[in-house]
Formats: structure tokens, C-alpha cells, sequence
């Protein structure tokens, strides 16, 4: 397992809490190089003049020594801003980006950021939307389910497991006027598309989750 981060001095506390169950040498901790490189790029403008080839030049020079898991050539030059070597002192045993190359596993976590922005940000993240989390979690599965491609499958699988399943598991419709009585099961268990357009029917996204969730773990 690869723990990829951007140096959080806290980072400890998250690894015990989310991945403590793994041992010493089954998880791999990462910075993301371009993180340590922002760092670098502030320490060179303590020597060349910033937007100049001139420090353009020295901080390809320190990438390089990093993608060589040389980290100390760069300690060992004292005249960079301490801030920097303060950062890679502290990260020193996370920045092994030869060793990182050669497993072919993640120099950073940019891939992982923009796929959390695409699958939870357009469509939870906009202006006003206020989650709880029960709730969050079964648009974030539905969402999930749409990406992949299963939509079609999913809801013909839903519509098997309510037909097969008790009563009281099927989601509750709440109605202004009386409910349908269906008389066959080969009936629709769902509002029509004209029906759906209607204010009249509320899925509660409560009995949608554990319907989800089943989905999720056996498919």
C-alpha cells in the first residue's frame, strides 16, 4: 500500500487511524514531488533572481538529484532557504522517488485529487449544497455506480430485489393522494416518467443506501 501526502506534519495521526492495520514495511510513504518541488523553486529565488534561466537551471538540477533519491546533495547545500531543508529534513525517509520510479507507483497524488474533483466535486460541491453524510454517501455510490457504466444494470437489479423482496424493505413513496395498488407483478414498481415529474413522489435516500451498498459489495 502507497501513502501519498504533501508532507503534513499530522500525517502520523492519519496513517494510524485510516491505515493502521498495516505493518511497517506493507505500506510505502510518499510525498508529492510537486509539493517538495514549490519548496525548492522558493529556496532558489534565495540565489537567482526569479523567472530566470538561471534558477530555472538550479531547481531541474534539484528535481533530478530527487528522481535519484539524492536528497542529501541538496542538504548539503546550506545556502538554500532553510525552510526548504527543514521540509526535507523532515520527509527525508518519504522522498526515496528512485525507489517510488522503479515499483512504477505514484510520483504524486494530482491523478487522485482531479478523480475525487470529477466524481465528488461537479456534483456535490457547488454553491449551497449543504450533505449529511448518509445521505452524501448514497449519492456518492450512485454517482460511482453512473461513471462506471453499471446504470443500466443497477436499476435492473433494483427492480428485481423490490419484486423479490419483503415489504418492508422496499422504499417507502411518500404520496399527497392514495398509493397504487398493484395487482401483478409484472407491474412497475416505479413512478412513471410523468409521475416522476410530479411533486407528489420522495424517495428517501435512507432506503436507498442499504440498497446501494448491496450493490456496491456483491457486484
Amino acid at each position: 500500500m502507497q501513502f501519498v501526502s504533501d508532507g503534513d506534519p499530522h500525517f502520523p495521526d492519519y496513517i494510524a487511524k485510516h491505515l493502521g492495520d498495516y505493518g511497517e514495511h506493507e505500506l510505502l510513504c510518499t510525498i508529492d514531488l510537486p509539493h517538495v518541488m514549490e519548496y525548492l523553486w522558493s529556496a532558489g529565488t534565495a540565489r537567482y533572481k526569479e523567472g530566470s534561466d538561471d534558477l530555472a537551471a538550479w531547481a531541474h538540477q534539484q528535481k533530478a538529484r530527487l528522481l535519484e533519491s539524492r536528497a542529501d546533495l541538496i542538504l548539503a547545500d546550506r545556502t538554500s532557504v532553510e525552510k526548504a531543508i527543514r521540509y526535507l529534513e523532515t520527509n527525508l525517509d518519504r522522498i526515496d522517488y528512485q525507489y517510488v520510479r522503479e515499483c512504477d507507483l505514484e510520483l504524486g497524488f494530482g491523478a487522485v485529487e482531479g478523480a475525487v474533483n470529477h466524481v465528488i466535486g461537479l456534483r456535490m460541491d457547488k454553491g449551497g449544497m449543504r450533505w449529511l453524510r448518509e445521505r452524501a454517501q448514497a449519492l456518492l455510490q450512485l454517482r460511482c455506480i453512473e461513471l462506471n457504466g453499471d446504470w443500466g444494470n443497477f436499476i435492473r437489479w433494483v427492480q428485481h430485489r423490490l419484486c423479490t423482496a419483503p415489504p418492508s424493505t422496499v422504499p417507502r413513496l411518500l404520496r399527497t393522494s392514495p398509493a397504487p395498488s398493484w395487482t401483478s407483478p409484472h407491474e412497475p414498481l416505479f413512478p412513471t416518467e410523468t409521475q416522476c415529474n410530479t411533486p407528489r413522489y420522495h424517495v428517501y435516500s435512507q432506503d436507498l443506501h442499504p440498497i446501494v451498498s448491496h450493490w456496491r459489495a456483491n457486484y
